[in-house]
């Protein structure tokens, strides 16, 4: 099952993840957007959610195609489709899409 798209042509498709474990909560938005503009806006939302709210926020970049973030209060990690897929989906109960 494909669920990131790699190319332009492909369904624009975000998936940002809630994850709570331990009375923590934390958000992993799955990089990068087919829009730049809403790529960016994405990142300043999370900047903003941490910044209010003391969530923590993560980029998981599956596709790097708008070039380094910088500026950004979290975690940025780079993962295969495949690895993220695995160790974010597999086994799931609940598809996390919000």
């Amino acid at each position: 099952m494909k669920i990131f798209p790699k190319t332009h042509k492909e369904k624009d498709l975000n998936i940002i993840k809630v994850i709570s474990k331990h009375n923590m909560i934390k958000i992993r938005y799955y990089a990068d957007d087919l829009s730049e503009q809403r790529h960016e806006k994405i990142i300043k939302l999370l900047n903003e959610i941490h910044n209010r709210h003391r969530i923590l926020v993560e980029i998981t970049r599956v596709r790097a195609w708008h070039g380094p973030i910088s500026a950004f209060r979290g975690s940025i990690e780079y993962l295969s489709e495949e690895d993220a897929w695995k160790r974010d989906f597999v086994g799931t109960r609940i598809f996390p899409e919000i």
